[in-house]
């Protein structure tokens, strides 16, 4: 259960930037409306030394201009206003503050050297005849010199202001042909030469103000997707992307060149009172009724990490500083709060992308992770790297051109878990490279060269031994010129092989498994069993021709499952490496108490657990199944798993979980305490996903895809303990902890120590 509740909170954290707590302000007597940081920093500057200040106001007509660094007021002004003090911007270079209140007015303060010389009220600006509630200063990059203001009211106007004189400000125009209802926030996008405007009537007007005297008549531009009135709005810092919030709680990413509604950010359950875009135009902040803030991916279109609660009241307002590493938020509860963005570690991180399909993965004995990929390249470097930066590349010498690509994945490259040597199927021919140091090889080695077909490969973890099954019976019934693989028919019995691999391979051991077609083979990790999975293939009254033709006619009648039970088989391995054999313990017949199948069609995959006492096994029926290896008894029964083929299992060394993989681009999780799969999939792949392995330590998953991507994923449960605390700063709520946890279990802090 625990395991469910944390990775359920993680499966979108591919960006884990979060937000915690720096500090607490505390000099407003009622709620605050509204907050700005002071500019002194410019975008892009990493000075941490740089002095930081910021303003807010409030429902106590205060203006309160504060030392962040101290987290005390640097200036306090009482009555800066005659009523609430509803909106405050800072000027691009912090020399010029607006503030709109509701007392109808404007006043500009001067801020010039703010933290060495009070702030001044230059002037007094009368033109609404209602409450200001949006205030935006029109950026330098406008083409028109000059200052210039934009200001917007209750009273449904906005009205353009030239402050370049700001002692005698003068008003140059009123948008027209616009909101039809009160006005309630402003935007002018980063090259000054529009503006966006939030109305209580449920759209927002875009005004062409390339000259701030003489705007557009009317809007060239009317968005109208929101069905509630907007509270806010705020351009990307590139001034691509404009984002509107809305009394339902709802957040739209426009595209500003077209108008075109890119998607809808849900996650608040109120009005959304506050939204502002971090310097760099990735991350999008969010402050609603619900009390709460939330972090937003925007290229994602999805939340980011959040709701991060420290009010106990609306969050009327979020800014983030010029670099983007601290964000204030102002409440009704009073309280200012200031944030730092931290970088938490992810759940999943992109360690690199190949040219071609990953087709193996494991972690050796010396800790580096090998790769095996599709264009017969196999790659090494140390577990604890993020990045192939000591990376060793080695380049398969007559490796077989796949003429079909990654369809024929039993052809594909399997790396033993050592690094030493490198095995493919070829159909009839399983070839064995030697990996010598330096990312030199050998030629490679042919190891069987019959008329049998080999179905699967597997190296022990040592990477001392070479397990492989193959079909016998059957035979070979035609070989397609464009295809790699033979084709075969339907198996009456396998072969299973078995070679110590040194620098020269050496087969120790074969023998003969009757009445089973096996298409996949497992070591178990101490490698003293074998596995084979595959399907029954019990002979007619004892006449396997009969059997074949069966089969052939069941074909033909349109039955595509021409498995109707699948079977494992499990042999003890013993003796030394020239004298390695293997005996048959038992056969997984798949056969309940019920005497039905557990698991229809092949076995196509299976693993052993770390204590050998498990037995995983995949179906081509998608399904998954667990074993008790001593009885070979079921577990389990048959659990529904991925909706595309299974491609890998992987116990983890703990004991604890299984993963597996599939062409379903999914990466699913087991819980070995009660059988069953985790809720939640872990997605990150665009392509089906076809090998994976564990870090020793447990801590981590490495998955790669048939495109080449290579995915490490944070899978200990302490590590997503840690993960979900820092992505929510806090504990679980007691109504969550009944949800997740349960009555039966007393409520205990799940973060804090």
């Amino acid at each position: 259960v625990a395991r469910t509740v944390w990775v359920s909170g993680l499966q979108n954290a591919a960006r884990l930037t979060r937000l915690q707590q720096a500090g607490t302000l505390l000099g407003h007597s009622d709620r605050v409306f509204t907050v700005d940081f002071w500019p002194s920093t410019p975008v892009g500057d990493n000075n941490d030394s740089a002095p930081s200040f910021a303003v807010s106001g409030g429902y106590d007509n205060r203006l309160i201009f504060w030392d962040l660094a101290a987290q005390k007021p640097l200036y306090v002004l009482p009555e800066a206003h005659g009523s609430w003090v509803r909106r405050a911007r800072f000027n691009q270079d912090g020399t010029l503050l607006a503030t709109g209140g509701y007392d109808n007015r404007v006043l500009l303060w001067d801020t010039t050297d703010l933290p060495n010389r009070r702030p001044t009220r230059t002037a007094s600006i009368f033109g609404h005849s209602d409450a200001v509630n949006g205030l935006a200063f029109v950026p330098p990059t406008n083409p028109t010199a000059g200052q210039f203001l934009l200001s917007g009211g209750r009273d449904g106007v906005t009205i353009v202001w030239n402050v370049t004189n700001n002692q005698r400000p003068v008003r140059l125009a009123t948008l027209q042909n616009g909101a039809t209802d009160k006005v309630y926030d402003l935007a002018v996008s980063p090259n000054g030469q529009l503006a966006a405007v939030a109305s209580a009537d449920t759209n927002i007007y875009l005004y062409n103000i390339s000259n701030p005297g003489f705007p557009s008549e009317r809007p060239i531009r009317i968005l109208s997707d929101h069905a509630n009135e907007v509270n806010n709005l705020v351009f990307s810092p590139d001034g691509t992307l404009l984002a509107t919030g809305d009394d339902a709680g709802r957040i739209i990413i426009w595209r500003v060149a077209t108008g075109e509604n890119l998607g809808t950010l849900t996650g608040h359950a109120n009005w959304i009172l506050s939204l502002d875009f971090h310097p760099e135009g990735q991350i999008l902040a969010s402050s609603s009724r619900d009390n709460t803030i939330i972090l937003w991916d925007v290229p994602a279109l999805e939340r980011l990490s959040g709701p991060f609660v420290a009010h106990n009241d609306w969050v009327w307002e979020v800014r983030f500083d010029g670099t983007g590493r601290q964000l204030l938020s102002a409440g009704r509860d009073n309280i200012l709060y200031l944030w730092n963005l931290v970088v938490s570690e992810q759940l999943d991180i992109k360690l690199n992308s190949f040219d071609t399909a990953v087709t193996s993965l494991n972690y050796g004995i010396d800790d580096q992770l090998r790769i095996g990929t599709a264009a017969g390249e196999v790659w090494s470097w140390p577990s604890t790297d993020t990045t192939p930066s000591a990376a060793t590349l080695w380049t398969l010498p007559d490796f077989p051109v796949l003429a079909q690509g990654v369809a024929d994945r039993a052809s594909l490259p399997i790396v033993a878990p050592g690094g030493a040597h490198t095995a493919v199927i070829s159909g009839t021919q399983i070839l064995l490279w030697n990996l010598l140091a330096d990312g030199e090889t050998s030629p490679p080695q042919i190891l069987s060269d019959s008329t049998a077909i080999v179905r699967d490969v597997a190296f022990s973890a040592d990477g001392q031994f070479l397990a492989a099954v193959s079909c016998v019976g059957g035979g070979v019934s035609n070989v397609d010129d464009d295809a790699l693989l033979p084709t075969a028919q339907n198996c009456g019995s396998s072969e299973l092989w078995l070679w110590s691999v040194g620098n020269t391979a050496v087969l120790v051991d074969s023998m003969r498994v009757a009445q089973s077609e096996l298409i996949s083979v497992a070591f178990s990790p101490d490698g003293s069993l074998l596995a084979a999975g595959g399907c029954q293939r019990p002979a007619v009254a004892g006449d396997l021709p009969n059997q074949e033709q069966g089969m052939v006619q069941q074909q033909e009648a349109g039955d595509k499952n021409l498995c109707q039970a699948g079977e494992t088989v499990v042999w003890a391995v013993a003796g030394d490496a020239e004298n390695r054999t293997v005996q048959e313990l038992n056969r997984f017949s798949d056969r309940g108490v019920s005497g039905e199948a557990v698991q229809i069609d092949f076995i196509s995959q299976v693993a052993f657990s770390y204590d050998n006492a498990v037995l995983a096994t995949a179906s081509a029926a998608r399904t998954l199944a667990f074993w008790d290896v001593d009885t070979a008894e079921p577990l389990s029964g048959a659990l529904n798993g991925h909706t595309g083929e299974f491609n890998a299992l992987a116990f983890s060394p703990d004991g604890e979980l299984l993963a597996s993989v599939g062409d379903d681009r999914e990466v699913l999780l087991w819980d070995l305490r009660s059988l069953q799969r985790l809720s939640v999939a872990l997605q990150g792949h665009n392509t089906a996903v076809l090998a994976l392995s564990f870090q020793p330590d447990g801590r981590y998953l490495v998955t790669g895809d048939e495109a080449g991507e290579l995915i490490r994923w944070r899978v200990g449960l302490d590590s997503w303990r840690e993960l979900a605390c820092s992505i929510s700063g806090r504990d679980l709520f007691s109504v969550e902890w009944v949800q997740y946890i349960g009555l039966d279990i007393p409520y205990r802090a799940t973060c804090a120590e």
